[in-house]
C-alpha cells in the first residue's frame, strides 16, 4: 500500500465515535493525516508510543499497528502486505454485505407488494379477502356496465350464492351485464345445475351469457373504468386468488378488448342444448377446439387442461362427433378418430369461430 501524507491543516476528530469514520475516510482517500503517518513511522523504528498518543486509535482501527505482545507500551507495525490483504478482505466483506442488503431490499419490496395493497400508476395489487371486498365495492357502485369472464367451468353453489344478490341488484339498477362461461359450465353435476339456475335467473333480468370452448382468462370490468385480472406472477393463496385492480384508462381499454374478442367467438347460452340437432354446423364449438388441438399434435391430457375439462370429457365429445358424422351421412359407418381429423382438414367448419 502506498501511504501518502495529507496537509497538516487536515483535521480528524479522534473521539471514539468517529474513529471508524476516520478510518473509512483514510481508506477512501488513500491518505493518512501527517501526525498519524509520523506515529506509524515511529512504530517502524520500534520507538515506544504512549497509549494516549493522538491518532493511535486510528492506526489500530486501520490495522497498521498492533500492540506488542511481549512489551506493554510498544506497538508493532504490521507488514504492509499483511495489512493490504486484511484490509482488502474486510472491504470485500463489507461490499458483500451491502450487496446482500440490496438484494434483501428487492425481495422485501416484492413481499410487501404481495402482502399489502400496492398502488402504482393505476395498478393496485389486492389479495385474500381484499379481492372480494374490492370487487363488491366497485360493482355496488357500477352505473352502466359489468363484464365478467369465468373460465373455470361450473361455479360452486357457494360462490354463486355470494354473487347472486350483488349482481341482480346491479342489473335492476340498469347495469348491462355480459358474462362469459367456459362450455364445461353446462357439464352434468350439482355445480352445473347451480350454474344453469344462476344463468336462467340473471338472463331473465336482462343479462347476456355466452359459452366459449376455447381457453380464456378470468376478467371482471366495471363501467369500463376498473378491471380485475389475475396476478399471474404469484401462486393462488387460500381463499380468493390474488389479483390486480387496474384503473389506468389505456390498460382498462385493453382488457375490455380482450374480453370482446373472446365474447365475439362465444356462443349464446341455451338452456336446452342437444348434440343430435339436424341443422347448422355438425360440430360444436368445444369439438372444434378439440379438433384444432389434435391437428396441432396435442395429447388428450393437454387438451383437457386447456379446456378445463376431464380427459374422459374430451373423449366423449369426440365420440359424440363421430356418431353425429355417421348420422349426418358424412360416413357410412362411425368413423375412426383419424378419419374425423382428415374430414376436419377439408371441412369448411374449421373456419368457424
Amino acid at each position: 500500500m502506498h501511504v501518502r501524507p495529507v496537509s497538516e491543516g487536515t483535521s480528524f476528530n479522534t473521539e471514539e465515535s468517529d474513529i471508524a469514520a476516520a478510518a473509512a475516510a483514510a481508506l477512501t482517500s488513500g491518505a493518512l493525516p501527517q501526525p498519524a503517518l509520523a506515529l506509524w513511522q515511529r512504530a517502524l523504528r520500534h520507538e515506544r508510543i504512549p497509549d494516549d498518543s493522538p491518532f493511535l486509535d486510528l492506526l489500530l482501527r486501520l490495522g497498521l499497528l498492533v500492540p506488542a505482545s511481549v512489551e506493554p507500551g510498544r506497538y508493532t507495525a504490521v507488514p504492509l502486505e499483511v495489512f493490504e490483504r486484511r484490509a482488502t478482505a474486510t472491504a470485500l466483506n463489507t461490499l458483500q454485505e451491502t450487496l446482500d442488503r440490496v438484494r434483501g431490499l428487492h425481495v422485501l419490496m416484492g413481499s410487501l407488494s404481495r402482502e399489502g395493497c400496492t398502488s402504482t400508476n393505476g395498478i393496485e395489487y389486492v389479495y385474500g379477502c381484499n379481492v372480494n371486498y374490492a370487487i363488491d365495492e366497485k360493482i355496488e357502485g357500477a352505473s352502466h356496465s359489468l363484464l365478467t369472464a369465468q373460465p373455470g367451468g361450473a361455479r360452486s353453489p357457494k360462490k354463486l350464492a355470494y354473487s347472486w344478490e350483488r349482481d341482480s341488484k346491479a342489473i335492476r339498477r340498469g347495469v348491462a351485464m355480459r358474462t362469459l362461461y367456459h362450455s364445461s359450465a353446462i357439464a352434468p353435476g350439482s355445480d352445473g345445475i347451480a350454474t344453469r339456475e344462476w344463468v336462467d335467473y340473471m338472463t331473465g333480468l336482462g343479462a347476456q351469457v355466452r359459452l366459449l370452448a376455447a381457453p380464456f382468462t378470468r376478467i371482471i370490468v366495471i363501467d369500463e373504468t376498473t378491471a380485475f385480472i389475475p396476478s399471474f406472477r404469484t401462486p393462488p393463496e387460500k381463499g380468493s386468488a390474488p389479483a390486480w385492480m387496474v384503473t389506468a384508462p389505456a390498460m382498462v381499454a385493453f382488457v375490455v378488448e380482450v374480453f370482446n374478442l373472446a365474447w365475439d367467438r362465444a356462443e349464446p347460452w341455451q338452456a336446452d342444448r342437444s348434440d343430435d340437432q339436424r341443422t347448422g354446423p355438425v360440430t360444436t364449438q368445444q369439438e372444434r377446439s378439440i379438433l384444432r388441438s389434435l391437428v396441432a399434435g396435442r395429447t388428450y391430457e393437454v387438451i383437457a387442461r386447456e379446456l378445463s375439462v376431464s380427459v374422459s370429457r374430451v373423449k366423449q365429445a369426440l365420440g359424440a362427433l363421430r356418431r353425429r358424422l355417421a348420422e349426418r351421412g358424412e360416413f357410412q359407418t362411425v368413423p375412426t378418430r383419424d378419419q374425423v381429423i382428415y374430414w376436419w382438414a377439408t371441412s369448411r367448419e374449421q373456419h368457424l369461430d
